[in-house]
């Protein structure tokens, strides 16, 4: 069977086996088999690239589901008044925020509180929350362009911290 080169075929294609590792819990030797492929380093890195799309910064694919001990590990504090901040330039409720992100609202309150979130909920809102903090700011529907540059505060930056050892 050969695969569809496109630029968008690969990235549905990552995507899926980013979702069939990282919340089915699949193996890449298992995934490559479905996908009738001879190595599993290609579904290895397709699914790093995905990672690496989403705007997660991983090396090797078990710091997807299991951290390195003593490597780093999000603050959750900081990753909350990341989600506040985005809900506010947006000027979203909290109906539309979780529907945005794909999660419940409980899960969004919980990000919204500093709470430890599951991976999957945490992934969902990198991938809603743009990237590009200017793009917060993109909102036609308020104030002009120039009232809202100096109306809101500069984004958080987001840090990590290192795990403390058991």
């Amino acid at each position: 069977m050969k695969l569809d080169r496109s630029r968008a075929a690969t990235r549905q294609r990552h995507a899926a086996w980013f979702k069939a590792h990282v919340e089915d819990g699949q193996s890449t030797h298992a995934i490559a088999a479905a996908c009738d492929l001879k190595h599993h380093t290609t579904v290895y890195n397709g699914i790093l690239a995905h990672a690496k799309r989403i705007g997660l910064k991983v090396s090797r694919l078990e710091d997807l589901t299991k951290p390195r001990e003593g490597g780093p590990s999000v603050d959750w504090s900081d990753f909350s008044g990341h989600v506040r901040y985005w809900r506010e330039c947006l000027d979203l409720t909290e109906e539309e925020a979780a529907s945005r992100a794909a999660i419940s609202r409980t899960a969004l309150r919980n990000a919204e509180q500093g709470r430890t979130l599951e991976s999957v909920t945490m992934l969902a809102l990198c991938k809603a929350i743009p990237l590009n903090p200017i793009s917060f700011f993109l909102n036609p529907t308020k104030e002009s362009s120039h009232d809202r540059n100096h109306s809101k505060a500069t984004p958080p930056a987001f840090k990590t911290r290192p795990t403390r050892a058991a």
